[in-house]
């Protein structure tokens, strides 16, 4: 069951790591009269979405809507109202069990499932799969030397549930079709060799299942064909053994293969090419499902591993997954450039793209070059000139090219000593040692100083050096790739750290969306500045800037769209799960966050005119219920306490509330009602006041 937060903490969630760049940011603050229909992302300009053939509106025959006269919104309109009950009463029964993405019940027609390399966890967010192998720690922790490890925990980020089935695979395979295929793959965990030096380019490998090992019950063991005692070599990938090891199982299957190539390092990796072959069983049964699948799953575990060589890291290997999949799934929402820019990221070098997403994670914006340093990255400056090339960094080498706008982020680079020497010398005094590093900042940029700026910015890089920074556009899309990866704010990079580490485990299943989650670039750009709006109120409320968080709520109020209302989120109806990304449901946790606010200032009116249009315009919502408790209070607290209690019994007839705001408002009535204003005993008052003792559920 999916939590509902309406407080700050849900708007913390929403927007998730907040971002180095906003790009509407001044467009945001500084537009006089909010436009309901959002500017388009700077990037790139927006793609006007195809129009339909059809210009003329229709009148929905259930609600009598007028409607545009394309397919698409008639049959998704259709769905969301045939699919939600109409409560007229309050004995209306209705069900009011909440359901996640798991329970949903998915189709798919005419394309490829979404998300087949992903799990997902209850929050029905898109997640890698889980791998048990360990990763590195923490960002500044060395990469381990050794690639088996590596390997390992690649082909784990890319693994499929055995359950499910790849559309690509034809209904009538036959035996013939995988009866002397080749794989190229690898022999890894070399340590546990018998005698890792024995080993020669040419050698012929046979294969044996070691179902009693303690780490891996699924572990094929790399044997040499050639010795009489069948000495060890080492294993196969256990990701690629968990789909091989059911096939030498259950279907009698036989591998055999040579060593391609042998690597200088005893314990690193071994290339080798393996080749299935045809065993005494029955040949029937391989045309079954489940052959196919674990047949199918196995094609894809070589295939990446074919893709991503054992020589990237982990954290290399999963970033790269996230832009594979995004690329994948999201063609849609991307423009040409945007998409030849995400591409261009897999033909940079390996330091180059291990550089960049060392410098993502980390806070920045700046850095210093002569800070950074990390073991897996062997020529870093090379590295930062393949980035600048492709416009994925921007550097400063020279005083010249130092804009004032950058200052402040430039003088947090510096350290506390560097901050005082520079005050001292533009004040031409000393006696700073108790100021902090922010008030020294403050200090310097506040300065009426005779210093002009040439001379300023020189005296900052004479200390910085050289300093680099994601570029814009590079940390705009590269954001936008996480949450279509993600689907939240919540995670980021560091989920596939955890998982790797083995720190975290989903479940593995089968997602299949019939429709995605944006349809439109323009529905995209939309939730993304509504996404903008909300962090621009949370840093306000922050630095309680009042004027800006009041500005906030008056762009949230005047951008939200009333021509279709949010629809039932427990509908079984695709649009039930689509509603939480679109930018009206992101603009109405703005509106509930700046009722809290306003309420803390006593501006009660204003928070019960708020309130009031949420109620009016979110119909279905489950989140009415703390609206209407909210409305209830904030009329008491204005001495409106018929109209409080009125508002606590309409609320009672609303099917949408229920649970703990229900018992709240079951409270207040029994409360606010007292003979004279209410004779008649409710049939709840016996149990609303029943007390639950602590361990009941």
């Amino acid at each position: 069951m999916r939590m509902v937060l309406t407080g700050r903490e849900s708007l913390i969630r929403l927007i998730g790591k907040r971002r180095r760049f906003l790009p509407n940011r001044h467009t945001i603050l500084s537009d006089p009269n909010p436009n309901p229909n959002p500017n388009p992302n700077p990037i790139q300009a927006v793609e006007e979405p195809p129009q339909s053939d059809n210009n003329d509106d229709v009148q929905c025959p259930v609600c009598g809507r007028s409607l545009p006269g394309d397919n698409d919104h008639i049959n998704s309109h259709l769905d969301a109202c045939l699919s939600q009950p109409k409560p007229t009463t309050p004995s209306t029964k209705r069900k009011f069990s909440q359901r996640t993405l798991l329970q949903l019940n998915f189709t798919l027609s005419n394309s490829k499932p979404k998300f087949q390399n992903l799990t997902h966890d209850s929050n029905n967010s898109p997640v890698p799969l889980p791998q048990n192998d360990e990763s590195e720690k923490e960002e500044e922790e060395e990469v381990p030397e050794n690639h088996e490890a590596e390997f390992d925990s690649t082909i784990a980020a890319t693994s499929l549930s055995s359950s499910s089935v790849n559309n690509d695979v034809p209904d009538d395979s036959k035996p013939e079709d995988v009866l002397g295929a080749t794989f190229e793959t690898f022999i890894v965990g070399r340590k546990y060799a018998d005698n890792p030096e024995e080993m020669c380019a040419g050698a012929a490998i046979s294969f044996l299942r070691d179902p009693q090992n303690v780490k891996d019950p699924n572990a094929i063991k790399v044997v040499s064909a050639d010795s009489v005692c069948g000495k060890s070599l080492g294993f196969l990938p256990r990701e690629l053994a968990q789909y091989l090891s059911p096939l030498i199982d259950n279907y009698g299957f036989g591998f055999q293969g040579h060593v391609t190539s042998v690597p200088k390092h005893s314990l690193d990796i071994v290339p080798i090419q393996i080749m299935c072959r045809r065993t005494s069983d029955g040949e029937s049964k391989y045309a079954n499902e489940t052959f196919k699948c674990l047949w199918k799953n196995a094609q894809r575990v070589v295939e990446f591993a074919s893709r991503n060589p054992p020589s990237s890291v982990k954290y290399q290997l999963n970033f790269g997954l996230m832009l594979h999949e995004v690329l994948r799934n999201n063609i849609h929402l991307l423009t040409e450039d945007e998409k030849t820019y995400m591409e261009s990221f897999t033909l940079l070098s390996n330091d180059s793209q291990r550089l960049f997403i060392r410098l993502y994670t980390r806070k920045g914006p700046w850095f210093r070059m002569s800070n950074i340093s990390y073991p897996e990255i062997v020529d870093t400056q090379k590295a930062v000139k393949g980035l600048a090339e492709k416009e994925y960094i921007h550097s400063i080498e020279d005083a010249n090219k130092l804009c004032e706008s950058d200052l402040n982020d430039i003088l947090n680079i510096l350290s506390v000593c560097e901050l005082r020497e520079i005050w001292c010398i533009l004040l031409k005094k000393s006696g700073v040692h108790g100021m902090k590093k922010q008030h020294l900042i403050s200090s310097i940029l506040s300065t009426d100083n005779s210093v002009p700026w040439p001379q300023l910015s020189t005296m900052i890089l004479d200390r910085t050096g050289s300093c680099i920074r994601i570029s814009s556009k590079a940390e705009s899309l590269m954001w936008r790739t996480e949450r279509l990866f993600f689907l939240n704010g919540e995670q980021d990079l560091s989920s596939f750290l955890l998982v790797d580490m083995g720190k975290i485990k989903y479940p593995a299943y089968n997602c299949i969306i019939s429709e995605p989650i944006f349809s439109n670039r323009n529905n995209l750009l939309s939730y993304e500045e509504a996404i903008e709006v909300a962090q621009i109120t949370d840093e306000a409320l922050d630095a309680n800037k009042i004027d800006v968080v009041l500005r906030c709520i008056n762009i949230a109020e005047s951008c939200v769209s009333t021509d279709f209302p949010i629809q039932c989120s427990t509908s079984e109806s695709v649009s039930s799960i689509r509603h939480v990304f679109t930018s009206s449901w992101v603009y109405s946790k703005v509106v509930t966050v700046g009722i809290s606010f306003l309420e803390r200032e006593h501006r009660y009116i204003d928070a019960i005119n708020l309130l009031q249009w949420l109620l009016n315009v979110f119909t279905c919502d489950v989140r009415r219920g703390y609206w209407t408790l909210r409305l209830s209070v904030d009329l008491e607290h204005l001495g409106y306490i018929d109209e409080s209690l009125q508002v606590a019994e309409n609320g009672l007839l609303d099917p949408w509330i229920r649970a703990g705001s229900r018992m709240a408002l079951q409270r207040r009535v029994l409360r606010l009602g007292k003979p004279p204003r209410r004779w008649k005993v409710p049939s709840f008052s016996r149990s609303a006041l029943r007390k639950i003792p602590e361990g009941d559920h």
